[in-house]
Parts: structure tokens; sequence; C-alpha cells
């Protein structure tokens, strides 16, 4: 499976700007979303350029339909962990999750955000 296909046009071209070879720099990255948190002040939609909470909901039910029952949850590019707060808010069981970023801003405010949740992880 593509993990592309998931991501939105618009986003995916953004991501491939960074390297003539099509492949971003995690470094460039990083200062990317690190750049972003700063400018908009933690605003999730903002930072991560969902057009709608409504957009960002189809994208995690879409990922979500993939994940079998009571299954481990890896969120490559995790941000925030908004997947983490929307699989507890509809209620739907995981084992374990484990959010992985670029951003050392973005990890940061995830581990604050999650500091009690147990079962979560997150790393850069």
């Amino acid at each position: 499976m593509n993990p592309f296909r998931l991501v939105p046009k618009r986003l995916k071209r953004r991501m491939f700007r960074y390297t003539p070879a099509g492949f971003p720099v995690p470094a460039a990255c990083g200062a990317f979303y690190d750049a972003r948190h700063t400018a908009f002040s933690g605003d999730d939609m903002m930072i991560l350029e969902y057009s709608s909470v409504q957009a960002q909901r189809r994208l995690f039910e879409r990922a979500i339909s993939l994940l079998p029952p009571r299954g481990r949850v890896l969120d490559l590019g995790c941000g925030l962990g908004d997947l983490l707060s929307f699989l507890d808010a509809e209620g739907l069981p995981y084992e374990s999750y484990h959010g992985i970023d670029v951003s050392e801003r973005m990890v940061q405010e995830a581990r604050r955000r999650f500091a009690d949740h147990k079962g979560a992880s997150f790393e850069v």
C-alpha cells in the first residue's frame, strides 16, 4: 500500500518541494513544521494544513478503516497527536499508540497534551 495515498494532494506538493530528488530531507521537514508551530501558536488546523475539521476527520476515518480491531497504531507524522485524540473521542479500541514526527516542537507539545495517557508514546 502506498502510504501517500492518504495524504491530501496539496500537502503532497509541499512535502516534495524540499529536495530536487522529490524526497523531503528530515531536517528540512522538521524545521518547516517547527516554524509553523511557532507561527500558528499550536493551532492544529493551520499547522497541519487541513482544510477543515471535516477533512481531517475523513482522513482519520479512512486510516482507521485499515486498522484491525484492537490493533497497534503507528502514527508517522503524528504532529500534535490528533489521531490519538480522534481514537479516544470515537471510543475506538487499540492496543497501543506510538507517534513519530520530524518536528521536535510538535512532539514536545504532543507529549505535554498526552502526559497522563497510558499506552501512548511519542518520539522524534
